[in-house]
């Protein structure tokens, strides 16, 4: 009878990874969004934003760590968090590029985890907002109105990864020599 053998490769999964800016160093974005709110009528006590990676790949939790730490966010102005953040008290809204439509900063990420750590990848990046003040209903509102073009993004109601990544044409980054 043979024994299975262990596989020192893990199994392919979408990672999910938001990196937030430190309070120190503000967010501009969330500023910019509670102004233009304002000019609709909604009072948006407090916004915060969040760049959302999801990263369908084989990685084990040391090299995502390193790929988090040393290519995804500064670690002197941003904080990375694994997964989805808690959003209890808070409404919420996340933009992605729908399938199909070019995502730059995808491919980049996707370059990079190929070039830098030889890992094949579907990467597609998305910003996550956060809003206090307002219901799921104005959030929604918001998203509509400023902070999406539905064209070419969609604002799905429910954050965490898919069980399987979206399907993406892509288009190769030309290289120079």
């Amino acid at each position: 009878m043979l024994t299975p053998v262990a596989s020192d490769t893990p199994a392919t999964r979408v990672h999910r990874i938001e990196v937030h800016p430190q309070p120190h160093a503000g967010d501009p974005i969330a500023d910019r969004v509670i102004r233009e709110a304002a000019a609709l009528g909604l009072t948006v006590t407090a916004a915060h934003t969040a760049r959302v990676y999801l990263i369908e790949a084989a990685i084990n939790d040391d090299t995502l760590a390193r790929i988090t730490e040393g290519l995804l966010a500064d670690p002197v102005t941003e904080t990375a968090v694994g997964g989805a953040s808690d959003n209890t008290n808070a409404a919420l809204i996340e933009v992605h590029p729908l399938p199909g439509v070019m995502d730059p900063a995808a491919a980049s990420v996707r370059d990079a985890l190929r070039d830098l750590y030889q890992i094949t990848s579907e990467v597609s990046t998305g910003i996550r907002y956060t809003f206090d003040g307002i219901s799921q209903a104005q959030a929604d509102t918001l998203a509509a109105r400023l902070l999406m073009n539905p064209v070419v993004q969609a604002a799905p109601t429910a954050p965490p990864p898919p069980p399987a990544h979206p399907q993406r044409h892509h288009h190769p980054t030309p290289r120079t020599p």
